[in-house]
């Protein structure tokens, strides 16, 4: 997923930087504080002094071991933070660190480093939980290559020894799963807590944003809402819904095949990318969230790969080999499917074809003997350069079923091995009722599903709508929700398949009718929305109501700030948004991910909204 940028101008690179930031990436300044800068100041001419002294002491009396240099000044960081260094990271500047730690939301409030040093230095909260959880995310991150290792810094070494990471998961053994599923080693109460520490940065990154962009267009009133919130998160957190199953929770899981550390094919997951110099693959066996079911089948292929063929791997360094991925895909009733994805550029045709058809009658016979569970496989062919392949890119059925099928909320949806449905077959049925709940639609109104996939969100809500008009841009997916509608005889759906932001006028001229209101929910990749699209929900002035389901909350800011902006030049048309909602759906126990789900409204439908606050508040 693109990242977000870390907002930052270059630097020169023999000058050292300093920033400010804030918990769950509040807006960055550039501002240095002055405090800060004469405490380094004192720091060095102290140090240097102490140095100078000693040397002194010992050229007079020849005694080394005598010298006593003078302790170094501490520098105090901010109340209620710890100071941590960012080790091994020498030649990366200050602003490529920060865009590291805005991506993944670290609430940290101080950052320090200079390109030429080794380590950088940050504050992260003082608070066990948050500081732990941050840092098992970033030890081990890659920077421009270089493997950042996460230390308590000696100034603060007595104060929170447990905040950071274990001494036996250095660089040399970090293990696989502390790579995919780097939250495993805390308890689930504490992941929640964690990412509740991560949502409420982001909903305060967003207050941030509206102050600075009123402040730097001299509107002083502003935003009401904004007034209100007074530079804290723009509207209150209430606890974060968790997901009913912890382990083994992934209906959907793609691995990679590649080699081992000594060399051997392998099916799993890399421990980092050849960008960074290591495309090493490792088994999945200790990964938490991987079922069972999956790994008996990535064992399978790995044991086929190394003892029946002579075919190699791919190798995305020089683009050679063959077996490139294996995804598994299955029901909660226990239905199997298995994609095999090869390159056919580098082998002979007849060769190809033979070990082809040998792994399609191995993983038949091992499903028939039961020490696999599988009931449909499918070979992809793809020669492309590129990790993956778009849903554009066929499959070829070897043997079983075309499709499985999955219960969600009391309908049945198709599932080919393309069609996109959550991973957390569970935790969807939480995201996809508290969706329901929030579009609160009357019973009248048009509800727009934009991104709809396979209509999985549009059918949820279609029982309390007027209509329901799915708009996807990929063709076979719309057909995945025609099929899905027809099956659980819905009959109030209607399907366009092209771009978001020519549909969504088409949707609302043929179906809202004068004086009717429309309800939009978007749930877009970890990219975010199109600003084109931001564009046209802006200009619907139909529309009073947007639910945004968003998986990278971190993009979600300036998705957010595209709606409720007075002052942004693309997406200024119609009326601003305000955001009156908020809840994080947790679909990923053990890793940092989480969903933001959010209510933004307008006119008359925001009207009422206030109107019902204040009833409830005893104002009315």
């Amino acid at each position: 997923a693109p990242a977000a940028r870390a907002g930052m101008s270059a630097v020169k690179e023999d000058k050292m930087d300093n920033a400010e930031g804030t918990g769950g990436g509040e807006e960055k300044e550039r501002k240095t504080s002055s405090i800060e800068t004469s405490a380094v100041k004192e720091e060095k001419m102290e140090s240097g002094g102490a140095e100078e002294k000693g040397s002194k002491k010992r050229n007079s009396e020849d005694k080394p071991d005598e010298a006593q240099p003078k302790k170094k000044a501490k520098v105090e960081g901010p109340a209620g933070y710890t100071k941590y260094l960012l080790k091994g990271i020498e030649g990366v500047k200050q602003e490529a660190v920060a865009g590291v730690l805005d991506r993944a939301a670290i609430p940290y409030t101080r950052l320090w480093k200079q390109r030429a040093k080794d380590a950088a230095e940050v504050w992260l909260p003082a608070d066990e939980v948050i500081a732990k959880g941050s840092c098992f995310v970033l030890d081990g991150t890659k920077v421009h290559g270089r493997v950042m290792r996460v230390v308590l810094s000696d100034d603060d070494e007595a104060q929170t020894p447990a905040a950071a990471p274990p001494e036996d998961k250095s660089l040399s053994a970090k293990t696989l799963e502390r790579q995919v599923t780097p939250l495993h080693d805390m308890s689930y109460k504490d992941q929640l807590y964690f990412k509740s520490s991560l949502l409420n940065g982001t909903l305060k990154k967003l207050t941030s944003k509206m102050i600075a962009e009123l402040s730097s267009n001299n509107n002083s009133l502003g935003l009401a809402w904004v007034r209100k919130a007074n530079k804290g998160p723009c509207l209150p957190l209430p606890p974060i819904h968790a997901s009913p199953v912890v382990n083994g929770y992934r209906n959907k899981n793609e691995f990679t095949v590649g080699y081992d550390r000594d060399g051997k094919p392998c099916v799993g997951f890399r421990y980092g990318r050849f960008a960074d110099g290591d495309s090493s693959v490792g088994c999945a066996d200790n990964c938490l969230h991987i079922p069972e079911i999956a790994l008996k089948i990535a064992s399978a292929v790995t044991a086929f790969l190394r003892d029946q063929q002579d075919l190699q791997c791919w190798i995305a360094a020089n683009h050679k080999g063959t077996w490139r991925m294996v995804m598994v895909r299955h029901s909660t009733a226990g239905e199997v499917m298995a994609v095999i994805q090869y390159a056919s550029t580098n082998s002979e045709p007849e060769k190809l074809a033979g070990v082809l058809k040998k792994l399609e009658a191995y993983l038949k016979e091992k499903a028939d003997s039961g020490e696999i569970q599988l009931t449909s496989l499918f070979f992809q062919e793809y020669n492309n350069v590129s990790n993956r392949a778009d849903d554009s890119i066929p499959v070829r059925l070897a043997w079983g079923a075309e499709f499985f099928h999955e219960k969600l909320l009391g309908l049945d949806f198709r599932i080919s091995p393309s069609a996109f449905f959550q991973v957390n077959t569970q935790a969807a049925e939480v995201l996809n009722a508290l969706i329901r709940d929030f579009a609160s639609s009357s019973g009248q109104d048009v509800v727009l599903d934009v991104c709809c996939g396979t209509g999985t969100i549009g059918l949820c809500v279609a029982a309390g709508a007027g209509k329901v008009v799915g708009i996807e841009i990929c063709e076979p997916a719309v057909e995945d929700a025609r099929k899905n509608e027809e099956r659980n005889k819905v009959t109030n759906c209607t399907w366009l398949a092209g771009r978001a932001e020519d549909k969504i006028k088409e949707a609302i001229d043929t179906h809202v009718t004068p004086g009717s209101s429309c309800i939009a929910i978007v749930d877009p990749p970890r990219e975010g929305l199109h600003w084109k699209v931001l564009k046209a929900l802006r200009g619907a002035k139909e529309i009073e109501r947007i639910v945004y389901v968003a998986c990278n909350h971190v993009n979600w800011i300036d998705q957010a700030r595209q709606l409720c902006s007075l002052h942004d030049n693309r997406c200024s048309d119609g009326e601003p948004f305000e955001p009156v909602k908020v809840r994080g759906v947790d679909l990923f126990p053990h890793t940092p991910h989480v969903e933001l789900l959010s209510v933004f409204e307008r006119g008359a439908t925001l009207a009422r909204t206030r109107e019902a606050e204040k009833e409830a508040a005893g104002e009315g």
